[in-house]
């Protein structure tokens, strides 16, 4: 375990890849003491064409290295839909610098791509992709070269109203490989469950009441060895308990302080250091993230309200500074700014340190880049032109 002397490194990457581009490696700022905050190389591409809403790293090519990837789309013509045009990734070096930016050509019946996970779905050691878009879900299994094999297609007859962080990438079977839950615009729990090499299958549906579900998230609320799911709705909260099997069975709903909160993205952490998953929440008409401390038994109390600068539009938890403490990061796309906000093992915030992005933070993502062994943060940019900055953390 490494002690807090530890500061974020901002490294300025516009990492886009529609069209080839320059990249500037000259330093914009050097200071890196504790608690500072330093700009380093930029990446520049072209970014005619290209749509993400979200983003996701792993290790595609098993060289230790963490890896990114986002789905790409082009615009249909008609300014209201996106055709999809597969994925985008950048495969890491290891020392917080990518590789030219790859593109992956998506599946001919998929369009309107908008969110991303990585799992290893088929016992390689290698993560694979999921893109979950309008009509379906696509896949793509990573090779060991370097590449993806042709992604293969599920379609969804019900469809997707809106699946940003509709999806989760667990092993909720217990056999060793990662499966995929998703909701559709029904409200039902999809699965597709992971097969050693061989692409996905479908797996159960699992009804969960309540509408405008804004989020899952995996977690064994109740102790029993199997990954149950946290759902948050526009208002409540749900626990849907798992069987083992990839099926789902709704246990109770809940909600905070108010009355009917507008809640949104989830991050699951043992935040309390007791060896259970906790969970935060953001809710979005109060600015603020909410922190539930799991009990035994599956009870859920709320312990702890975080104010922010703008609503969380995606949050992610991990350990920024390299004490063993899960920390929380939010993008905050209206206020143009990620939420650090380090963590003590009795829920109480210890910092919070707000970073202008030079853009609209639209969605968060966690990985080693600079492989150091702490968490670095991945940040996807919407506006005012896409692009993807990192935050590099590192120790003194």
């Amino acid at each position: 375990m490494r002690d807090s002397l530890a500061c974020l490194l901002l490294a300025s990457f516009a990492l886009w890849a529609c069209e080839g581009g320059s990249r500037d490696r000259s330093p914009r700022l050097t200071e890196t003491s504790p608690g500072r905050l330093a700009a380093a190389n930029t990446l520049e591409f072209s970014a005619e064409g290209c749509c993400a809403t979200t983003i996701a790293s792993g290790d595609f090519n098993g060289d230790g290295h963490a890896d990114l990837v986002v789905p790409r789309a082009e615009a249909n013509g008609d300014g209201n839909s996106f055709n999809d045009d597969g994925i985008v990734v950048f495969f890491g070096r290891g020392d917080g610098d990518f590789e030219s930016a790859a593109i992956f050509p998506g599946h001919e019946s998929a369009f309107d791509g908008m969110t991303v996970v990585t799992a290893n779905l088929d016992g390689d050691h290698l993560d694979d992709v999921a893109v979950l878009n309008r009509h379906g879900l696509m896949v793509y299994r990573a090779r060991a070269t370097g590449g993806f094999a042709d992604p293969v297609y599920f379609e969804n007859g019900h469809g997707f109203d809106d699946c940003r962080r509709k999806m989760v990438a667990a092993d909720f079977t217990g056999d060793g490989l990662d499966d995929l839950a998703y909701e559709d615009q029904v409200a039902e729990v999809m699965t597709h469950l992971g097969r050693a090499g061989a692409d996905p299958e479908p797996g159960p549906a699992s009804s969960i009441d309540g509408i405008d579900h804004c989020a899952l998230a995996a977690l064994d609320f109740d102790d029993d060895g199997a990954l149950d799911l946290l759902v948050s709705t526009s208002h409540e909260l749900w626990t849907a308990r798992g069987d083992g099997h990839g099926g789902f069975t709704a246990e109770r709903h809940f909600h905070g302080s108010d009355d009917r909160p507008s809640l949104g993205q989830l991050a699951v952490a043992d935040f309390g250091q007791d060896g259970l998953q906790d969970f935060a929440v953001a809710v979005s008409q109060s600015n603020r993230l909410d922190l539930w401390q799991a009990r035994r038994g599956g009870v859920f109390d709320l312990v702890r309200q975080v104010e922010l600068p703008a609503v969380a539009v995606d949050i992610v938890a991990a350990d920024f500074d390299g004490d063993g403490q899960a920390d929380l990061a939010t993008a905050n796309q209206e206020a143009g700014t990620v939420s650090v906000i380090l963590m003590s093992g009795s829920f109480s915030p210890r910092s919070r340190t707000d970073i202008e992005t030079d853009g609209q933070a639209l969605a968060l993502s966690v990985g080693d880049f600079d492989s150091d062994a702490i968490d670095d943060l991945a940040i996807l940019n919407a506006e005012p032109r896409p692009s993807i900055r990192l935050l590099l953390s590192a120790t003194h």
